[in-house]
């Protein structure tokens, strides 16, 4: 059939660049579709969740557009995190999220590790903006990722709301958000950890560069 969608995982067999292009234009319209599904939900809960589906269905499809346009084995991070948080900033209005990007322009990732580093963003992303402040105070967030000496990285997440509850493990499993947090976290091979900043919540993830999902070598 000519019209069927093709999906594929980066770095798994990596098809050729305009199958990438031809992926992330099913994957924009997938979202697309989502987002109008979310206009017509009852209920915000519903809504907000069909918004946040859209905006990481789109994450990936920027990740493939952007290995239609370059190097199949290095993903370019800084405009990789710039992407996904437009993406997921799709899913709030205007002026209830500030997100700022610090990044060094020459850092890379291969595929496979990009892709689990933005489904990482896309779900602490979606926690900060739904719990950081209960008021609906705009929520200010800082992001980046940093080479180390060893040649690994240390991914970190910021944003400035009221932080974990009192007696809350993170680690505990208690929670769906940080299951998944915890799950890509090991996809990537990361050593991570919260900390409670005061005024905000501080996430960090380290971890080795080349590797692939599920702790297979580069």
């Amino acid at each position: 059939m000519s019209n069927m969608i093709q999906f594929a995982v980066p770095g798994k067999h990596p098809p050729d660049k305009e199958a990438d292009h031809r992926i992330a234009n099913s994957l924009s319209a997938i979202s697309g579709l989502v987002r109008m599904k979310a206009s017509h939900a009852n209920g915000e809960d519903i809504r907000q969740t069909l918004l946040d589906v859209a905006g990481r269905i789109e994450a990936v499809a920027r990740l493939h557009r952007m290995l239609a346009h370059a190097s199949r084995t290095a993903v370019p991070l800084r405009q990789f995190l710039r992407d996904v948080c437009a993406a997921m900033k799709t899913t709030v209005a205007d002026g209830l999220v500030k997100i700022t990007v610090s990044c060094a322009d020459e850092l890379t990732l291969p595929p496979q590790q990009a892709l689990w580093l933005g489904l990482l963003i896309a779900e602490l992303l979606s926690n900060s903006i739904k719990y950081a402040h209960p008021t609906g105070l705009p929520t200010i967030i800082t992001l980046g990722c940093d080479r180390e000496h060893d040649g690994s990285f240390t991914f970190w997440f910021e944003d400035d709301g009221i932080g974990l509850p009192e007696n809350f493990d993170p680690t505990s499993g208690d929670s769906l958000g940080m299951k998944i947090v915890q799950s890509l976290s090991q996809q990537l091979c990361g050593q991570f950890e919260w900390q409670d900043i005061g005024i905000g919540l501080r996430f960090t993830c380290r971890f080795p560069a080349g590797m692939r999902a599920g702790g297979d070598g580069p």
